[in-house]
């Protein structure tokens, strides 16, 4: 475990006891920065657990908790150290936000703090400590969540719709293709019958001058 310096004491506080463990150079406070990085706050609570006198916080036999027996002394020796000289009230109830169960021993001046996670010899498990979310935090998540889903079922709606405005346009464009060829085909047999009676037509006058050469033709014999 990495050696760290305690926080600054707060102005107008004596300090009466140094530690005597530093602690590593994790720069958090009981109200300020440690809030944007609250897995180290628990890592400032055990180095300064580990340095403390034992007479003033201390882990239980077990391990498994640790008692602050002496609140004046822990005020001055360690929170104004370590925590910018918060009061005890203040950091039991960080404590609490984190999920630690607190209970007061029968003397009545002294409390045991209790964690699954924060145990002696357990530096590992700190970083996975992290404050108790709130429930309007997981009511937006949730919100969130579900605004993601309907998110991704309107485009994939989308999707769909323009797949199917593409299909409707190609089948009106090839519908129109078709009809403008049916036109076209329609004009040109048109065109092809009106030729063809033309012809008859030309056809009919030239018999008739034919036909009228010959009469004209049998009267001069006649005549003759």
């Amino acid at each position: 475990m990495p050696p760290l310096p305690p926080a600054e004491p707060r102005r107008g506080v004596l300090q009466t006891a140094a530690p005597r463990k530093s602690i590593d150079s994790i720069e958090v406070s009981a109200t300020g920065s440690w809030s944007k990085h609250p897995q180290l706050y628990m890592q400032r609570v055990y180095c300064a657990l580990e340095s403390s006198r034992k007479c003033v916080a201390t882990w239980t036999c077990n391990g498994t908790a640790f008692a602050v027996l002496d609140i004046p002394a822990f005020e001055e020796e360690i929170l104004t150290v370590y925590f910018k000289g918060i009061r005890f009230h203040s950091f039991a109830r960080i404590l609490n936000g984190y999920g630690f169960k607190r209970a007061k021993r029968k003397d009545g001046t002294a409390y045991d703090f209790q964690h699954p996670q924060f145990r002696r010899g357990n530096w590992k498990n700190l970083p996975r400590l992290a404050p108790k979310r709130k429930p309007v935090e997981e009511v937006m998540e949730k919100r969130v969540e579900d605004l993601t889903i309907l998110c991704g079922e309107l485009q994939k709606n989308l999707k769909e719709m323009r797949n199917e405005i593409g299909r409707l346009l190609q089948e009106e464009e090839e519908e129109e293709q078709h009809e403008e060829r049916q036109r076209r085909a329609a004009q040109a047999e048109r065109g092809h019958h009106r030729d063809d009676d033309e012809e008859e037509e030309e056809d009919g006058e030239d018999d008739e001058d034919d036909e009228d050469d010959e009469d004209e033709g049998a009267s001069v014999a006649s005549s003759s």
